[in-house]
């Protein structure tokens, strides 16, 4: 499912760790999981949602949706396609969407050592075309070819 669909003013901004945007309203789970956090002081606003896939080409994979986010569900809570996770508000930083390595508050993209700080990285670029194939407006690349190469076997779309 489209997590962003219901989001006011969705307007997409670069591809990095993740895909970044504005705008403001529910953002939804894109599929069955379980959430593993909701919280990570190092992000901006405090918010770090992380959910395990477990149905799809991407079972066992770990999304996450961070900053400026109103979390509306709880660690170890089972969500469906379509959950509200969150509602993101029109803070300073918006939202950023895209794989996480666990429940921890990393992402894919910064435990491969693809980002440094404003590039567009291989898994920030498959998170996109993700979100693009599920409806959702794409993110901007800041580089192309983004930065790092996916593991063998990594769901593409």
């Amino acid at each position: 499912m489209n997590p962003l669909a219901s989001v006011n003013a969705l307007s997409p901004e670069r591809i990095d760790q993740g895909v970044d945007y504005s705008g403001f309203g529910p953002i939804r789970a894109i599929g069955r999981g379980v959430v593993l956090s909701t919280y990570n002081g190092g992000w901006p606003g405090g918010t770090f949602i992380t959910y395990r896939l477990s149905t799809g080409p991407a079972a066992g994979l770990v999304v996450y949706a961070a900053e400026d986010i109103q979390p509306s569900v709880s660690v170890g809570e089972t969500v469906s396609a379509g959950t509200v996770l969150g509602t993101m508000y029109e803070g300073p930083d918006g939202i950023e969407t895209g794989w996480a390595s666990g429940g921890t508050g990393d992402t894919m993209a910064m435990a491969a050592g693809q980002f440094s700080g404003a590039n567009s990285t291989a898994f920030g670029a498959n998170f996109s075309q993700l979100l693009a194939s599920l409806g959702a407006p794409p993110g901007v690349l800041q580089n192309n070819p983004p930065t790092g190469s996916l593991p063998s076997g990594w769901p593409t779309w």
